[in-house]
């Protein structure tokens, strides 16, 4: 394993973790490692440098391999500034100049989701999009465009409504909620007036991770029967919804009902949340079917790098990724538990 065409290195920068892999060209997941945040909308470019050294250098320490250039790498990065990560790339030495590429996270969720077949991928972590191919090669995006703008189906945005809708509970402006015990024992505070301050504390560390890490607290009470946060789950699962038909609009898919994977941390650990959005996109011959990804978007990352470094076939490389990179796949267990019936396994 000492020579560089021997392996290919993919990374995937999002919201909320940078995660990068090492794999042979064979498809075998030699290293692992992850760092925090690299989403160029909301961290500096300074920032995103460090996280990625950071990522790369974990991937390689797991591996007990040297650091060299690889064969190819893929970097599928959250808000991408192409011009930021190609030099970054570079400057890491992570392959040579024209085995570099640069694209956005969601060409690699796909990749990875789907094993790079045409489909479409719903993203719903930290952040929210949705980005389809078609089996002509058509795509098209829809949502993704960033927390301070517009993001509704993502879990910093389901928080965020959440802390809101506690906030105006206290003040008399809306309903009770029993969001607001579970918010105020995970903040370590006993009061609305220092929820603030205890949500700022946290996101001089963690950014929007903050917020968006707490999402299980509000998809808690909506399954505890919270009205609430029943609403606000439900206006989630509808803005992924509107992505998923906004794309289909654009695309053409004549053999019928086309796969659309759900991936993110959001939908892989929220039972609730996917069922509800399998109910939205409906049922029947025509209906986009919902299945789980099969490959987390790291390792589509890495899969795009192996496609540029020899054009030879992946499925057969799809498969060793899968035998050998254990625990870190796409989660599966609490989506397919969650949604039985509602979700069609690949």
């Amino acid at each position: 394993m000492g020579d560089s065409n021997s392996m290919v290195i993919g990374v995937d920068g999002g919201g909320t973790h940078t995660r990068a892999a090492i794999v042979s060209i064979e498809g075998a997941v030699l290293g692992y490692g992850e760092a925090g945040p690299s989403n160029c909308f909301e961290e500096s470019r300074e920032t995103v440098a460090r996280r990625l050294e950071q990522a790369l250098a974990s991937a390689w320490r797991s591996s007990g391999l040297i650091a060299r250039p690889a064969a190819a790498a893929y970097f599928g990065i959250a808000g991408v500034n192409r011009d930021w990560i190609r030099s970054i790339a570079l400057a890491l030495e992570t392959a040579q100049p024209n085995a570099v590429h640069v694209d956005n996270d969601l060409k690699i969720a796909l990749a990875g989701a789907l094993a790079n077949r045409p489909g479409l991928v719903v993203v719903s972590g930290t952040g929210s999009a949705c980005y389809g191919r078609d089996p002509a090669g058509q795509e098209w995006r829809a949502g993704g465009w960033g927390s301070f703008v517009c993001d509704m189906g993502g879990a910093f945005e389901l928080c965020r409504r959440a802390v809101q809708a506690i906030l105006r509970a206290y003040d008399g402006r809306g309903r009770p909620t029993a969001m607001r015990a579970r918010f105020l024992s995970a903040l370590g505070v006993d009061h609305e007036r220092h929820m603030l301050a205890a949500l700022r504390r946290k996101k001089e560390t963690y950014g929007n991770a903050a917020l968006s890490d707490m999402a299980h607290l509000v998809t808690g009470a909506a399954g505890a029967g919270d009205r609430v946060a029943l609403e606000l789950a439900q206006a989630t699962a509808d803005a992924l919804a509107a992505m998923v038909r906004a794309v289909l609009a654009k695309l053409e898919f004549a053999g019928g009902a086309p796969e659309v994977a759900a991936v993110g941390g959001l939908l892989s650990h929220t039972p609730i949340l996917a069922t509800m959005l399998a109910e939205r996109l409906g049922e029947g011959a025509g209906a986009p079917r919902l299945v789980e990804a099969e490959l987390a978007p790291v390792f589509g990352a890495a899969l795009l790098a192996l496609e540029k470094a020899d054009g030879g076939n992946l499925g057969a490389r799809v498969a060793r990724m899968r035998q050998t990179a254990g625990a870190r796949l796409q989660p599966r267990t609490p989506l397919a538990a969650g949604v039985a019936g509602a979700l069609e396994k690949t």
